[in-house]
Order: C-alpha cells, then structure tokens, then sequence
C-alpha cells in the first residue's frame, strides 16, 4: 500500500482531470450537493470527449490548456443557457411525503450534507481499497491482449497531440481503415499523464482508483436515491452497495482489459438518474427546470457514447422499460394520447435504428454461450455470476428488493422491475443460446456487446444495485420502526428524542452490517484474486515478463528518439512504445501492416546490401528488433519467419539483454550500418 502513497501526485491529478471541468460546468448548471458531485464526473468526460474531437477539427493541440480553455468556453455555453434562457435557480430538493416517508428516518440539511459526504468518502475510500488489492503495484499493467492497444494508444494521443476518436486508429491503420476509435479513455489517462508526469501504466492505474473510487459511487448513490428518496437509510446502504458488487467495476478492469467500457459503463448511473427526472420517477422533487434536465442528459451522452458505444446501448436497454412505464401512465392520464404515443414511437425508432448501427461485425462477437437455460436463470437469480459463488448477502437483498417492488408496485418499483427484466433477459440470452441459433436472434439482442457474457453481466449491476439498496433500506427502515414503537411505548410521553437518537444509531448499525455482509462475498474476493494475478510481472507472465520489463525500462538508454524498433506485437514487445515513446511497427496485434512491414517481417533475416529486404528497413527507418521469444499472450502462436535465428546472423548487433528478451542493431544493410557508429 506504500507504493500507492508514492503515487499521490498521480492520484491527484486523475482526481482533478475526471472532476474539475465537471464541477465548474455542473455549477453553472445550478446543480448542487450530490448531484454536482455526482455528475461532475460526468460531466468532465464529457467535456474532454466533445474537446477532443473540436480540438483536431480545428488544429489545436492536445494539451491541459487546450482542455481547459475548452471547458471554460462550454461552461460559459451552459450558463447562458441555464441562467439567461432558462432563468435555472440553484438546485432544491423537496423531499416525498407519502405512505412510504413515515418509515424513513430523514436528517437536517447540515446534518444530512455530512452524513452524504461520510457516505462517498467511506464507500470511495472502500473501492480504492478494493482496486489497490486488485491490481497490487501501481506500475502493473493488465497482462493482456487489449492493454496492448490501450497503453500504446495513450502515449500515441501524447506524441500526435490529439485524441480525437476520427484519429486515433491511425496508430493500427496509418492508410485509415479505423475511421472511428471510441477515445475516451485514452484522452483521460493522456491528461493525466501530462498533468502529472508519470509514466503510462501509472497513470493508467490512477485513471482506474479515480473512476471507480469518484465517479462509480456517487453515481450509484445519487441513482438509489433518485429511485428511493433521500432517507437515511437509503443513503447509507448506497454507499455500502456500491462497493460490493464483483461483476462492477473490477470484472471490467482485468478482463480484456476493457478500460473503456469501464469507464463507459460508470457513467451510465447519472445518466438513468437524469431519465428518472425527465420522466417524473424521481422519488424526492428537483425544481430543474425541464430545459435543464435535457440540456444535462444531450450534455453527458458524448461522453458515454465516446468512452464506449456499448455504454450508450446500455443506457438505452435500461432506458427502455422507464420510458414505457413512463407512457403507460401517461396514456391513462394524458388528454393528448398521441403526443404520448409520438414520443414512444420516436425513443422506440431510435433505438431499433441505434441497435442496427452501432455494433460490431459478426466475426468480432462470437463468444459461446456457457450454461444452459436453467443454469442462466438460476445464476442471475441468485447473482451468481462470474460462474463462481454466490454472493449471500447482495442475492438476498436483491431478492427483497424484488418482492418489495412487486408488492408496492409504484411507479419507480414497475420501472426498476422492468429494468431487472431487461438485465435478464440479456443475461440468459447470451450464457444460454448458442452463437448463431434462432436465426441469430442472440446476435440482434445482444451483438453490440460482442455476445460476451462477462460484459452483459457487469451491465447487470444498473438493475441489481438499486433493488438490494431497496431490499436492505426497506428492511432497516421496518426493523428500526418496530424498535422505535416499542421504546415509545416503553418510555411513554416526551420520549420521541430518545427514539429518534435510537433509530439513527439502529440504522447506522445496520448499514454497516450490510457493508460488511457484501464485503465479505467470496465472488468478490474472487474476482479481486484473479484480477490481481492478471496484473502481475513474472517470469511466465503472459503479456510481459520481469526480463521484457526490464529490458523496456532501459530501451531509451539504447535507442534514438527517431528510430523503428520492428516487433512482433504478440510477444508484448510491441510495449516498448508506451515505455519508451519508441515507435514500432506493430504497436499492436490487430495493424493494417505496410508492403514494408511485411517485408520484414517475411525476411528481415535474409537482408544483404542491395536488397529488398534492405529497402524495406530503410523505408520503415527499422534500426532495432526487439526479440522477446516466442511466448505470446493468451497462448497464441503467429509466424514471423524473418524475426527468427537472428543471434546466428552478422546482421544483427547483440545491443542489450535481460535473460531471453533481447534487443539487437541491425547492421547487415552496409551504409546504414555506419551511420550507427
């Protein structure tokens, strides 16, 4: 835990990089409390995705500067819209008085403000805890096959000095092909690193603590409360759920990896909160005026949509049973029914033509199914998911909380209902249904997120959370209120103090029993093991080895700024550019190879003075090869015939090694050879 202590400048410069532009633009907004908190987070991706598509339209360079002065100009955009046209005052809550208060135990503003900011401190500092353990060192990187291209893809944003999504494929496909790259992600960790001047891997892992840790649980806390209100107990339990869950966040930070679905799919809780508003759910009143409330949705869906794509269809998925229940009670009341039925038919329309247009192509989304029918239902009944154990504590809650909604069967209970149903029925269908069975019915449903059941199971959460803080809210809320009519009733007359004290103290006890309860969920110490084996530097480490790791530190002792190292990208070698800011010709696995690239990878060994193969490494400025073996990651195995045997070559020069990893010189093309002396 030390070594996360010597990172603090990182940590805080992440903090700031995925909050400041959102607290000035929420401000402005009139936002206050835990939601400027809550939809800061937000809001910055927001902002640092819109900026870095503006920011390369125009020419800028991508820089904190550049950033900043972009979030300034929307935040004087947003005021003038919020203030001036919409005449929005400063955020006001005006809590439910309805049959389900009385059971609430409900603070005063100052009291309660601390109590809300103890909860996000408590359940943050809980989820820092939880990635430090999960990701051990914070220079490990996940030794896996996507870290390949997000590594490198940072300190591509650093060295082009954009980060725009159009562009950034140009580090795999310099002819284009890539026209689009969901870039989110990597402009974040880019500000970070440039904030805080630590390397890329570092500055990665602070990306993920401040994601997790800031974003992740206000979030989860302001959407329990935008569906239960703010009672205390509600408040509490939040935060204590929050952290809990294994299938989110920490299933998406070691599996893949998949950063930018992470980071797409935290932000999908303030955005449902917001939905909740527009369409009346919310269980406590806001006086945002209904401008306001669009203007803040239309303003976080870049950021989602540029973090990942599949974010943004999973806030439409879990959008869907809202807006319905939304349209079946406004049709029952509504004076213009064809308004109301317009309104479903475009979301409607919206999201089928959505569904058509952003997904991959089929041969990038065939993962199996799992398990059958049966056994996919009972896993999501009992969320036991991640095919390991079954969390008791959050399966129960999550079971309350269903009964609850079921038998209240109010208008936020149907919507949350629905939105469970949504959550299981994309479950079932991809661990269940083989790939391409039922006319492909498995791949409409659930291809835009590459039919891949440990992303369908973290989206699970934006459902199973808010029914367990019901199901353990509802549960503290009747056991305080029996004890609390007991002491009443013992202590007679004057005693309503005494039992207020009581019920807080009860309530607290109870929620911190419920945080214990998920804390100690062996699914999720599973999943902590696993991700932290997935991080770590060995000797057989899939990705990058002690050796290779160690031989990369020093790369820039060795190799000109200008200079081509040619790798082979499935040996991890590829990294040497996120390292050493050394360009190479496979920064990843999946490239657009150049004819010369080709070339040597064909014949590198066969070069002579005067040959093709010597053109090749001229036109590619190919100085140096990296030869980490023939250990690749996830097992596989790729032919590079002209990157073998070359300690047996007059060719190459022994330059560096540590153990098996080598770096060699290519000397064996005469003229050039001379220019390295």
């Amino acid at each position: 835990m030390t070594d996360w202590f010597a990172i603090a400048p990182t940590l805080s410069a992440a903090a700031a990089v995925v909050l400041l532009p959102g607290l000035l633009i929420g401000f402005v907004l009139q936002l206050r409390g835990l939601w400027l908190w809550a939809a800061a987070g937000p809001i910055s991706v927001s902002s640092i995705a819109m900026s870095s598509v503006v920011l390369s339209l125009v020419g800028l360079p991508w820089n904190i500067a550049t950033v900043a002065g972009f979030a300034v100009v929307l935040a004087a955009v947003v005021w003038l819209c919020a203030r001036v046209w919409f005449s929005q005052s400063a955020l006001r809550i005006t809590a439910a008085d309805d049959a389900q208060s009385r059971h609430e135990i409900r603070l005063g503003s100052r009291a309660f403000g601390i109590v809300t900011a103890a909860v996000l401190v408590i359940g943050g500092a809980i989820m820092f805890w939880r990635v430090t353990q999960s990701i051990g060192d914070p220079s490990n990187i996940s030794q896996t096959f996507d870290n390949i291209f997000h590594l490198n893809a940072v300190q591509f944003v650093l060295d082009t000095k954009d980060a725009s999504p159009l562009t950034i494929g140009l580090m795999n496909s310099p002819s284009g092909n890539l026209g689009f790259y969901p870039s989110g992600w990597h402009a974040l960790v880019s500000l970070v690193v440039l904030m805080s001047g630590a390397s890329v891997a570092v500055a990665t892992t602070a990306t993920i603590a401040a994601v997790a840790a800031l974003i992740w649980v206000s979030g989860a806390v302001l959407l329990s409360r935008t569906l239960w209100g703010s009672g205390l107990a509600v408040t509490l339990v939040s935060g204590a759920v929050s952290a809990g869950f294994a299938v989110f966040p920490l299933l998406m930070t070691y599996y893949g990896v998949l950063y930018p679905m992470f980071l797409g799919f935290s932000l999908v809780p303030v955005a449902l909160a917001v939905v909740l508003g527009l369409t009346r759910f919310e269980r406590d009143a806001l006086n945002l005026a209904l401008p306001t409330r669009w203007l803040l949705l239309l303003g976080l869906i870049p950021g989602i949509a540029l973090a990942h794509p599949g974010a943004l269809m999973a806030l439409l998925a879990f959008c869907v049973p809202i807006v319905l229940a939304w349209g079946w009670f406004a049709l029952r009341a509504s004076k213009s029914p064809l308004k109301v039925a317009g309104v479903l038919a475009l979301f409607l329309a919206a999201g089928f033509v959505a569904l058509l247009k952003i997904r991959p192509p089929k041969e990038q989304a065939t993962w199996w199914h799992i398990t059958s029918l049966f056994g996919a239902t009972k896993d999501f009944v009992t969320s036991e998911l991640d095919q390991s154990f079954i969390p008791v504590v959050l399966g129960v809650l999550v079971l309350v909380g269903v009964l609850v909604a079921l038998i209240r069967h109010r208008k936020t209970d149907i919507s949350v209902l629905g939105m469970y149903v949504v959550a299981a029925g994309l479950y079932v269908t991809v661990a269940s249904v083989p790939v391409w069975s039922l006319g492909g019915a498995r791949f409409w449903l659930t291809g835009v997120w590459y039919q891949n059941v440990p992303r369908i199971e973290a989206m699970t959460v934006f459902a199973t959370l808010p029914l367990a803080v019901l199901g353990a809210s509802w549960l503290i809320e009747r056991l305080v209120g029996w004890v609390r009519r007991g002491s009443e009733t013992a202590a007679g007359a004057g005693a309503g103090n005494q039992a207020r004290r009581l019920s807080i103290a009860i309530t607290a006890v109870l929620a911190a029993l419920v945080l214990v309860g998920v804390q100690s969920s062996a699914q999720l110490h599973r999943v902590i093991e696993r991700s932290w084996k997935s991080y770590q530097f060995t000797e057989k480490a899939p990705l990058l080895s002690i050796d290779e790791l160690a031989l990369l530190e020093r790369l820039d002792e060795h190799v000109e700024p200008d200079a081509t190292i040619v790798t082979n990208g499935w040996t991890g070698s590829g990294l040497a550019y996120a390292y050493a800011d050394r360009w190479v010709t496979m920064p990843h696995v999946m490239v657009d190879f150049t004819p010369d690239a080709l070339v040597l990878n064909g014949a590198l060994n066969q070069m002579a003075p005067g040959n093709e193969v010597c053109d090749s490494v001229e036109a590619e400025n190919a100085e140096y090869v990296l030869d980490f073996g023939k250990r690749e990651v996830h097992g596989a195995h790729h032919d590079f015939p002209g990157l073998t045997g070359l300690s047996k070559s007059p060719a190459f020069e022994l330059v560096d090694q540590e153990g098996k990893a080598k770096l060699y010189r290519i000397v064996g093309c005469g003229p050039q050879s001379e220019g390295q002396e």
